[in-house]
């Protein structure tokens, strides 16, 4: 690994980019559970996410502590 200006960002973009991607679908799939609702009618947005449907919405954080620290 090296660091040089923005290179390192750019010769890794697209595997940090699929990383991002697939934490954001973790993260709605767990807060739609928490939430009692469907997946793909949950979409995430500053830091929480949010059930389309109901309104309700539940934050990144309380997802972490709900499921990771139970």
């Amino acid at each position: 690994m090296f660091t040089g200006g923005s290179w390192s960002v750019n010769s890794t973009f697209d595997q940090l980019g699929r990383a991002g991607a697939a934490g954001r679908l973790a993260l709605i799939e767990a807060g739609a559970r928490l939430l009692g609702a469907k997946a793909e009618l949950c979409h995430a947005e500053n830091s929480r996410v949010i059930d389309k449907v109901s309104g309700k919405s539940i934050k990144y954080s309380e997802i972490l502590r709900k499921t990771l620290f139970r």
